[in-house]
């Protein structure tokens, strides 16, 4: 249902071919997923318990203690 929704809109980038697209265009296309992307990776977060996640990053070892590390700084 969504692909018909979607092809009946004029300003559709993905009707586009690609060698169509501006940069402007892809840039904008990309900003607009990317935010609906974060936006549900939030909530489903919510879903899970604080020891789910703690558990599954100390597995790949972001973790120091209880504190969990998404980026670390090497000099």
């Amino acid at each position: 249902m969504v692909s018909a929704a979607v092809a009946l809109r004029e300003d559709n980038p993905v009707a586009k071919p690609a060698v169509l697209l501006s940069r402007t265009e892809v840039l904008a296309r990309y900003r607009h997923l990317r935010e609906i992307s974060k936006r549900h990776h939030s909530a489903a977060l919510e879903f899970l318990s604080k020891d789910a996640v703690m558990s599954q990053a100390r597995r790949l070892g972001l973790t120091q203690g209880k504190t969990l590390i998404l980026e670390a700084w090497t000099t």
